[in-house]
């Protein structure tokens, strides 16, 4: 019974939430350095490379994903624009109420959570903010890269950095990076070039302008995928990349970058 004059209890609040040793992670190379990132359930389809972000005052849905989702646009609400999340002021295209799951064996933890849907130029195709988390009664350990929260069985639900999400992400920003390179070594040729050197077509394609190993061609058959499939298709053109491990040698995670990209 909550005593007179105090607040009501929220409703996880009795489960304890703690980290220990046991979440240790197995190296310590990069520690504080990887995003935390992992693949939800939402409106019933797993999505890939869904960021946990706890200060964002925001949660955000990529228009892609969206799409993958086939959600009823009926669903759309209007909203406001934001910023902080890239360059100047986003706005979005609406926003929509979906259910949103953290699932383990055993057990899970739905929550219904207001998104942003919008053309999110990043590598993600979610970002959970602390808004959502709190919703959840979650707590995040950044040295970990853990999440944790109470699940609907009473337990403690344990979400793990998913570090291949991380790897294909990282990787999508290094080709990004690579394209943009490049494209600034092009506008610095055409500055210094004669004025009758000959322009391309105005109907001409970004594969026309640009070699086609410098275009960053990362495309995946699935942002999302229906519940039980744990793995994104992914293809790529692999010309004119390499392997690069991140932290020490005897580090287990590896991303494919541009060759013309430096190692560290």
């Amino acid at each position: 019974m909550v005593p007179s004059g105090c607040a009501p209890r929220l409703k996880w609040s009795p489960q304890t939430v703690a980290f220990t040793s046991r979440d240790h992670p197995r190296t310590t190379d990069l520690v504080g350095v990887l995003p935390l990132v992992c693949s939800p359930i939402i409106c019933g389809s797993t999505v890939f490379r869904t960021l946990i972000d706890g200060e964002a005052g925001i949660n955000i849905l990529s228009v892609k994903a969206f799409d993958k989702l086939v959600i009823s646009r009926d669903r759309l609400r209007a909203t406001m624009p934001f910023s902080g999340v890239t360059d100047g002021v986003t706005v979005p295209i609406a926003e929509v109420e979906l259910p949103f799951m953290f699932d383990i064996p055993g057990s899970y933890h739905t929550e219904h959570i207001d998104f942003d849907v919008t053309h999110l130029n990043l590598s993600y195709n979610a970002i959970l903010g602390y808004l959502a988390l709190s919703r959840f009664m979650a707590a995040t350990h950044h040295a970990y890269n853990v999440l944790k929260m109470p699940g609907a069985g009473g337990d403690i639900i344990t979400i793990l950095c998913d570090e291949g999400d991380v790897g294909r992400t990282l990787e999508c920003a290094f080709k990004t990076a690579a394209f943009a390179l490049h494209a600034d070594g092009e506008d610095t040729q055409m500055l210094g070039s004669s004025q009758d050197r000959e322009e391309p077509a105005p109907d001409s394609t970004l594969h026309e302008v640009y070699p086609p190993a410098f275009v960053p061609t990362l495309t995946e058959e699935l942002l999302v995928s229906p519940p039980g499939k744990r793995k994104a298709k992914l293809t790529a053109e692999r010309t004119a990349t390499k392997k690069v491990t991140l932290g020490s040698d005897d580090s287990h995670l590896t991303i494919i970058i541009s060759a013309n990209l430096p190692d560290k």
